[in-house]
């Protein structure tokens, strides 16, 4: 699904684009707001596969699941931006891989730091 979402945005380079420009708005537009609520679905989406993960003993059983849906978002979005950015959209899906493995071993094991 992460890959398959990058893909989806070096296809259609311009979706980014207005996204962003649509946030910058003032208000809560229409635009803005159906945004907001298919991001909310998009959330709710990985973090009830998150909690599949954990029912097969695929993931740790101690994830946070909100904060990880939150992460894997993140990540997707932060390499988007950085892309719009640079100009080179088409540099995400070689990295993307990279990003989706880092966020797939924080899943296989937690630590609790009382640090943090």
């Amino acid at each position: 699904m992460f890959l398959a979402h990058v893909g989806f945005v070096v296809r259609h380079p311009g979706i980014p684009r207005v996204m962003l420009g649509e946030l910058q708005k003032p208000g809560q537009g229409a635009a803005k707001k159906v945004m907001q609520a298919t991001l909310n679905h998009y959330r709710q989406t990985v973090v009830g596969l998150l909690k599949r993960g954990i029912a097969q003993g695929q993931i740790a059983p101690d994830t946070d699941t909100e904060a990880a849906a939150v992460l894997y978002l993140g990540a997707i979005q932060g390499l988007v931006v950085q892309g719009v950015i640079s100009g080179d959209i088409r540099a995400l899906e070689p990295t993307a891989p990279r990003i989706f493995r880092l966020f797939r071993a924080g899943l296989q094991e937690t630590r609790h730091d009382s640090t943090s």
